[in-house]
């Protein structure tokens, strides 16, 4: 499968979130604001897009599910 990925950087120390892409498979398939996030010990990863729900956690705090993700483990650290 080929893929294409733009990055826009986030230059603000102060957040986590280092980047944001943009996934293009094909030229069919495009996924917007994909965050890639600096994790514990300086190891990224990558948040896909959500969006906020009704729901409430336990907390009492909004609940965002991912529009979509990645199936396997290997496509994952791929990306």
């Amino acid at each position: 499968m080929e893929y294409a990925i733009k990055l826009n950087a986030v230059n603000n120390p102060d957040v986590s979130v280092r980047a944001f892409a943009t996934v293009t498979f094909g030229e069919s398939f495009k996924i917007t604001n994909v965050a890639v996030v600096e994790g514990k010990g300086n190891k990224p990863f990558v948040s896909m897009p959500s969006f906020k729900s009704k729901e409430r956690d336990e907390h009492n705090q909004a609940v965002y599910k991912d529009v979509c993700n990645p199936i396997t483990k290997e496509f994952r650290e791929e990306l």
